[in-house]
């Protein structure tokens, strides 16, 4: 199981608002050149500087010299409708974590976690009934560092425990009740068992140590 990007960013995306990937060897380098671009008001502009296109596109070099003559271009502006056609255009319209419940008969509902969940995204997920209600909870871990400076790190999440209701709602623990302080980018997690128990939460860190904790006594709600 894995979440979403969460809604503490710059960049935003809606269903009539979405956030664009057009993926096209543009340059014709042989190598293909991604642009991510995502709405300001009511038009869409690609989110990378005029530095960082033009490291990546050297033709554009001479087009824009000065930075007011970047400013204002759409992609549209910037490549000829033939250039977009031959692109794969990626669009995402939603960036909350969220569950999706089954109706039953073919339907599913997709509902939002809680907004401590949007904090940071979220790669590492467990369900289990942590403070034995008989309801299951949401156990949410992640973060991602490798971000350009003008966003800086998405780094909020210290590992977030969700306490269910069994009824389709979450509750956040604070971190001092959970005892979750983890640190870094948590990319997974495991559950060990000792003795036929479950004791131990081993949470998996982007280029560095596990970090392991010792499940205790159930939370209160």
């Amino acid at each position: 199981m894995t979440g979403n990007f969460g809604l503490n960013s710059q960049l935003k995306a809606s269903q009539d608002k979405p956030v664009s990937l057009y993926d096209s060897d543009f340059d014709g380098n042989g190598s293909l050149d991604p642009i991510l671009c995502s709405y300001i008001e009511n038009e869409s502009y690609p989110v990378f500087s005029k530095d960082d296109l033009l490291g990546q596109l050297n033709k554009l070099k001479g087009r824009y010299v000065n930075y007011v003559d970047y400013a204002d271009e759409k992609i549209t502006d910037i490549f000829t409708p033939d250039q977009l056609k031959e692109a794969r255009v990626l669009e995402t319209k939603n960036f909350e974590t969220s569950y999706m419940e089954n109706l039953g008969e073919g339907r599913f509902q997709l509902s939002p976690l809680p907004k401590e969940a949007q904090f940071s995204p979220i790669y590492g997920m467990v369900a289990k009934d942590f403070d034995r209600d008989g309801n299951l909870d949401l156990l949410l871990t992640g973060n991602f560092f490798g971000t350009r400076v003008k966003y800086g790190r998405y780094d909020a999440n210290k590992g977030l425990l969700l306490l269910g209701d069994g009824k389709g709602s979450f509750k956040a623990v604070n971190n001092l009740e959970s005892g979750l302080q983890l640190a870094g980018e948590i990319r997974d997690i495991a559950v060990v068992r000792q003795g036929g128990l479950d004791q131990l939460m081993v949470f998996a860190q982007n280029n560095g140590p596990l970090q392991i904790y010792k499940i205790n006594q159930p939370l209160k709600k």
